[in-house]
This record gives C-alpha cells, sequence and structure tokens, in this order.
C-alpha cells in the first residue's frame, strides 16, 4: 500500500533506498568528522602535557653562594664556599666535579687557574659540624644540598698577583656546567 502510494506520486522505491543510503552516509560521515575533530583534540592535549613534563625532568640544577671564606696559610690560602645546589628536576643528578677559576693579569696578559675542589683542605679551618662536600654528590630530584667547597690556591700560582675575578665551576653528571662569580672571599684569622 505504502509503495503504491508512492508509486503514484512519481517515487519508486529504489529512489527511496538511494536517500536512505546517502542519509546514511552524511550520517557515517558526521559520527567520523565528531570523531576525528575530538581525537585530534585530545592527542594534541597529550602532547603539550608530554611536552610539560618532559620539560619539568630536564631542569637544570641552580647554584646559590650562601657565603664564602678565606684563611692564610704558610704555603698560600685555602678558599672555602658554602654554596646551595637545588636539583628542581623530577630526575636525580650528582655533581661530579667543582673548580675554583682563578682570573689575574700578568704584564697584560690575562691568566686564568683552575684550582680543583680539594675537601682535606677546609679540616680544621671550617667548624667541626661543617659539611664538606665530597665528590660525587647525589642530589635526589626535587631537592638541594648545602655544602662547603674547599680550595687550596698556593702563592706560587698567581705570582704575588691580585686575583680580579673568582668564579666557582660545578659540573654535573650529564656534563652541564653551573657557574658562578664570587665577589670576594672574607679573611678569617686563626
Amino acid at each position: 500500500m505504502l509503495l503504491s502510494s508512492l508509486g503514484a506520486h512519481g517515487t519508486s522505491a529504489g529512489d527511496l533506498s538511494g536517500w536512505v543510503a546517502i542519509g546514511v552516509s552524511a550520517g557515517s560521515l558526521l559520527v567520523a568528522s565528531v570523531t576525528g575533530w575530538f581525537g585530534v583534540r585530545f592527542s594534541r592535549r597529550a602532547l603539550r602535557l608530554s611536552e610539560r613534563q618532559e620539560a619539568r625532568q630536564n631542569l637544570q640544577p641552580d647554584l646559590y653562594l650562601n657565603t664564602s671564606r678565606a684563611w692564610r696559610t704558610d704555603s698560600g690560602r685555602v678558599l672555602a664556599a658554602l654554596v646551595r645546589v637545588s636539583n628542581p628536576s623530577e630526575r636525580g643528578t650528582s655533581i661530579v666535579a667543582a673548580d675554583l677559576r682563578l682570573s689575574y693579569y700578568a704584564d697584560d696578559t690575562l691568566v686564568v687557574i683552575k684550582v680543583p675542589h680539594n675537601q682535606a683542605a677546609g679540616i680544621g679551618l671550617l667548624p667541626s659540624d661543617s659539611d664538606v662536600c665530597s665528590l660525587p654528590r647525589d642530589i635526589p630530584g626535587r631537592s638541594a644540598t648545602v655544602n662547603w667547597l674547599c680550595f687550596s690556591v698556593q702563592d706560587a700560582l698567581t705570582g704575588g698577583r691580585p686575583v680580579d675575578r673568582y668564579e666557582l665551576d660545578l659540573r654535573d653528571v650529564s656534563g652541564s656546567s653551573l657557574t658562578l662569580q664570587v665577589g670576594l672571599f672574607t679573611e678569617v684569622t686563626t
């Protein structure tokens, strides 16, 4: 009855199935487009989140000078710096080397000398409860350590010339360098 009434209006059963197929195709296209749009949106958000997490894991340690001291010895000076090394990253790191760079002029030529950290240099000079850094020093993620770095500077290294610049240079396990200029060392008399 329905087919005969449709046929009376010039629409056949074959034409109706064509319209149904077009409607199903359009609906499928709409569902696929909306699903694809949401998929792209969620993928971009996941990528941004992943990039932020990676950036948090790759933060570099930070170096801060609390105080510095100097003592005169028979053959030179012992220089000590109380430093805080903080690790904002989620991954742990280690400080594997510490040097003090001394810059001075000799006959109008800039001379830079690297003096390595000497844990034994501060013994007897620093208070007994002082934590003199032993290297390598592990620093867990999202934490900090405060330690003394000690350097034995013999008078023969500079030839009695005044030092123009002091720089602490720490290197972590990844090879990154942390550098901090030290303005002056407070002389301590024993």
